[in-house]
């Protein structure tokens, strides 16, 4: 079980990326779906047509890796810490659950929403707010042809949130991403999880389902 918020969650993924940060719901500050006062913004400039395409490319590839999680199964590695989020297709669903946050020892705790997940932040933010007659007002740049994407977005009371993609044949596999709060850097295996970390996802739940 795992849902897409109306939600431009992006406080929600920063706690995530932060070592101690428990990803149970009751600890989660979401950030309700931007008002025209709250959408993130960027300088008004008139894009170029490369500019352009690269918008078009940048969210063909941030859905595309979004699809692929959901489809298949990811583990996003945060490099320096202890700590994985994993996400297993509906088909491998553990009592209806499908993502957790575990490490090398133990499941934490359930992940309830794909905002939290890097491959899925941006797709996510873009169709919530177009769903809500708003735009997702991200600025990017970088070099396609290199791999590597750039992106840049303000979200009022949040500050500015900074994000370098490694792309390798249309798929985010690699978030450098810098908040108000931290810089952490994420390494993105699509797949199934681990046999390891798939009985840690379990075990995640089963604390969880044994608590309520």
């Amino acid at each position: 079980m795992i849902r897409r918020w109306g939600l431009a969650t992006i406080a929600v993924s920063a706690c995530f990326l932060v070592a101690g940060c428990s990803p149970e719901p009751a600890n989660v500050v979401a950030v309700p779906t931007q008002t025209p006062s709250q959408t993130p913004t960027a300088e008004a400039t008139t894009p170029s047509e490369s500019n352009v395409d690269l918008d078009k490319e940048f969210r063909k590839i941030v859905d595309a890796s979004c699809d692929k999680a959901s489809d298949v199964g990811v583990t996003e590695t945060l490099v320096g810490q202890d700590r994985r989020l994993v996400w297993v297709p509906e088909s491998e669903a553990y009592n209806d659950f499908t993502a957790a946050a575990v490490n090398d020892t133990e499941g934490i705790a359930p992940i309830w929403s794909s905002e939290v997940f890097a491959v899925c932040i941006d797709a996510i933010n873009f169709s919530m707010l177009e769903e809500g007659g708003s735009t997702y007002a991200i600025t990017v740049s970088g070099d396609l042809a290199a791999g590597t994407l750039h992106s840049e977005y303000t979200l009022e009371n949040y500050g500015t949130f900074i994000t370098d993609y490694v792309i390798v044949d249309g798929l985010i596999i690699g978030v450098t991403s810098e908040t108000p709060a931290s810089t952490t850097v994420k390494t993105i295996r699509y797949g199934m999880p681990s046999m390891r970390d798939i009985e840690h996802f379990r075990e995640a739940i089963d604390e969880f389902l044994a608590s309520e």
